[in-house]
């Protein structure tokens, strides 16, 4: 028997399902509720504090200069470092253009790396929130240097360049703001309307992540993606989108999740 439930944390809805059975389930493995007592809970029924930090050296991010590194390198070390001030949680990014870089084609090292780290975390009693990263979409709407303009765009982290369709729109901002550049709202419109199967494509990835990484009793839960953005049609046709993925993606990560017998965790949405 499974419970579903669903409640809110830190500006984000989660929700999840504990296991009444089989007793071989981990007395770490947390599970959230919702209702009067709504909260985030161990197996024993305790409520659960946690404390956290996002960690972003996993992250896959532009560059603008190919001499000056973008993050500080992984260490297992700032796990310990984590635990001496009282972390027990961590969000640790990771992006869809480093996980699959070329569609259909998975990036095991990355994994791996991934893995690491959440068995690293595991060492120091932390849990992982594994957050599929994203800012202005991807690291690849950057504004040309032949482009003028009074705001170009940086570039920032997300998508692979294969799934960033931005139909030839202006990368350049509008006030400076990442988000604001058409090119970054024309290339989420595209996620939101399937163009060429691309949110499919990143259902498809969650589910290739999850696979391997379920096994892990210390895996808080999946952030299904970070602060999505609108397209430029109507905020109800958005909405209802928005929705569409999120069902697809709860659908196949709980897939992989029973596939090998695993845990199911608890998955973090947010709204537009």
């Amino acid at each position: 028997m499974k419970k579903y439930v669903i409640s809110v944390i830190l500006s984000a809805a989660f929700f999840s399902c504990k296991k009444e059975t089989p007793t071989s389930t981990p007395t770490n493995l947390l599970y959230a509720t919702r209702g009067t007592n709504a909260g985030i809970y161990d197996q024993q029924g305790r409520f659960m504090l946690l404390r956290g930090v996002n960690y972003n050296v996993l992250g896959d991010y532009w560059q603008a200069n190919a001499n000056v590194a973008t993050q500080k390198q992984y260490s297992a070390d700032d796990f310990k470092l984590m635990a001496k001030y009282g972390v027990n949680v961590v969000r640790l990014l990771f992006n869809w253009s480093k996980l699959e870089p070329r569609r259909g084609e998975y990036n095991q090292n990355y994994i791996n790396e991934i893995k690491k780290a959440i068995e690293d975390a595991a060492v120091n009693n932390i849990y992982i929130l594994l957050d599929m990263h994203q800012d202005a979409f991807s690291k690849y709407i950057v504004t040309p240097t032949t482009t003028i303009c009074d705001f170009p765009n940086r570039g920032w982290d997300g998508a692979p360049d294969w799934a960033t369709i931005t139909d030839n729109a202006s990368t350049c901002t509008v006030n400076g703001s990442r988000e604001s550049a058409p090119a970054v709202v024309h290339a989420w419109q595209n996620f939101w309307d399937n163009t060429n199967g691309i949110q499919d494509a990143c259902v498809g990835a969650w589910s290739a992540l999850v696979l391997q990484t379920a096994q892990y009793a210390n895996v808080l839960g999946y952030d299904l993606i970070n602060e999505p953005s609108l397209g430029y049609k109507g905020l109800d046709q958005e909405t209802q989108k928005i929705s569409i993925f999120y069902d697809k993606c709860i659908e196949a990560i709980r897939q992989a999740e029973n596939k090998n017998g695993n845990f199911e965790h608890i998955i973090f949405l947010k709204p537009a």
